[in-house]
């Protein structure tokens, strides 16, 4: 039986342009500390929805570039992520990106 991150790779390989399963496999390997992997994913799946509610996106992309030790691009994405978190009225989630950029 496949994991479930083999699972989302697997679709990600039928689909390489549709978002969700970047999302979802960015998840993933954020949660198994697999930091690049999880910023190939995270950034790609930002890249193909310029427009889009990405906040939580960044916000995941944040941890793991804090994850790598990259405190500065991890301020850059939670700055991102607040922005898009407001811009799509999720209030709750710019304070969460805002305090986790002050305990860097």
């Amino acid at each position: 039986m496949k994991s479930r991150l083999e699972a989302i790779l697997d679709l990600i390989e039928e689909s390489p342009d549709e978002p969700m399963p970047r999302m979802m496999a960015g998840n993933e390997l954020l949660n198994a500390g697999d930091y690049e992997g999880a910023i190939q994913h995270l950034e790609r799946y930002i890249e193909l929805l310029p427009e889009g509610d990405v906040g939580a996106a960044y916000r995941m992309l944040g941890k793991a570039r804090a994850g790598r030790g990259d405190l500065d691009e991890a301020r850059e994405a939670f700055e991102r992520g607040v922005q898009a978190a407001l811009v799509h009225g999720h209030k709750d989630l710019a304070q969460a990106m805002q305090q986790e950029m002050a305990d860097l």
